[in-house]
């Protein structure tokens, strides 16, 4: 039997802070980046670099209809007043992206820790298009389970 690839109603992503369920609701779309910004390094007399191990860093973003009308920005930035005398400390959060497929095989989770909300991006089209939230995110660790 051909194994079948993982579809998105196999995978759900929650967002979980300090005082539990943040961006409450399961969102959409999540796109995660692992980059390995690996230095070359050229050695004497030589037209081909070797790569040395460079710093690993994880960023992706959260996509879903908007359902956060008064707290997005609150959830971000812990404050819903942004200004150049406002002062505020942003909150962290765990990202789990879970998988529980257990006739394909495929049962586990992705935990991002410590994630940082860097971005937010909110999408208002007139008619009846959902306006559409994103939220970038950077992380600072990423676990298997």
């Amino acid at each position: 039997m051909t194994a079948r690839p993982l579809q998105g109603f196999d995978v759900s992503v929650t967002v979980v802070g300090v005082n539990g369920p943040a961006l409450v609701g399961e969102f959409e779309e999540m796109s995660l980046n692992i980059n390995s910004e690996a230095e070359a390094y050229m050695t004497l007399n030589s037209k081909m670099p070797i790569y040395l191990d460079g710093e690993v860093t994880l960023d992706g973003t959260l996509k879903r209809g908007y359902i956060d009308a008064g707290g997005a920005v609150k959830a971000a930035f812990d404050t819903s007043t942004l200004g150049p005398d406002i002062k505020f400390t942003q909150p962290r959060y765990v990202i789990s992206a879970d998988f529980n497929v257990p006739e394909k095989g495929l049962v586990g989770r992705y935990n991002l820790s410590q994630c940082i909300i860097d971005k937010i991006g909110l999408s208002f089209t007139k008619g009846k298009a959902v306006v559409n939230s994103d939220y970038s995110f950077k992380a600072e660790g990423i676990e298997e389970v």
